[in-house]
């Protein structure tokens, strides 16, 4: 967290009153581990950070403070973190099994909610918890006036817990995307994809004074000279269709 006037963040991220404002970051910032940084603007402060895959991490060799760090200093940010003092800093280990990780929610006189209980959602485009957390916050103290009134908190008097969480957002949204986690290992996602799309961005829209080609022309060319088949972009995209 990075401490800046609040006169200062409204200004350079232009905002105003109480509004705003949340960056989502791919690319260069995490050195070609999967992941992302994030942005977030408070009152008087900046949230910064970066989200990342821990195996790939620990595949790569880096560590978590490098890639930090690289994120930090990147030209890019600059501008928006300029003159901004350090607050606060910390890590912290989010398990994204998705569906499958969430067990067993309520025991005798115990309820678990949010993170604890496995109730995170990566989508590739949103990493999400805060809200699932809230919503199964909510869940577990109505279910706990129905326990406590009805003199039974064991696990089956807190059974309402579960029911509340399926009725609501909290496991239709788990459900939704209970495909996620699996799709996001395809380790094309946080390279090839990514330097195709680029190649392929790069001849639709780059002016060097060579004449222009039709979007399919462009596509075909780039991926001749990509690792990524024709297959693989099939399989992967009709996986993230399903999981997404």
């Amino acid at each position: 967290m990075l401490r800046l006037p609040r006169a200062v963040i409204e200004d350079r991220f232009g905002l105003t009153g109480d509004e705003g404002a949340a960056h989502a970051v791919v690319g260069d910032c995490t050195l070609g581990i999967g992941g992302g940084g994030f942005l977030y603007t408070n009152t008087e402060s900046l949230s910064l950070g970066v989200v990342l895959r821990l195996d790939d991490l620990v595949r790569s060799g880096r560590t978590a403070i490098e890639v930090f760090e690289h994120f930090l200093e990147h030209p890019g940010l600059a501008p928006y973190v300029r003159d901004a003092q350090v607050q606060e800093y910390g890590s912290h280990l989010v398990a994204e099994g998705g569906a499958a990780m969430v067990g067993t929610l309520a025991t005798h006189g115990m309820v678990v909610v949010g993170e604890a209980a496995g109730l995170t959602i990566n989508s590739g485009l949103t990493v999400r918890g805060m809200d699932l957390a809230i919503g199964s916050a909510i869940a577990a103290a109505d279910a706990i006036v129905e326990a406590v009134a009805a003199g039974d908190v064991s696990a089956t008097g807190l059974a309402g817990y579960r029911r509340r969480l399926e009725e609501g957002f909290v496991l239709k949204d788990m459900a939704t995307y209970a495909r996620a986690p699996k799709f996001l290992e395809r380790t094309g996602m946080y390279g090839a994809y990514g330097e195709l799309a680029a190649d392929v961005f790069h001849g639709v829209f780059g002016l060097d004074t060579t004449p222009r080609r039709h979007l399919l022309t462009v596509a075909r060319r780039a991926l001749k000279t990509s690792p990524v088949t024709v297959r693989q972009l099939v399989s992967d995209g009709w996986a993230g269709v399903r999981a997404l």
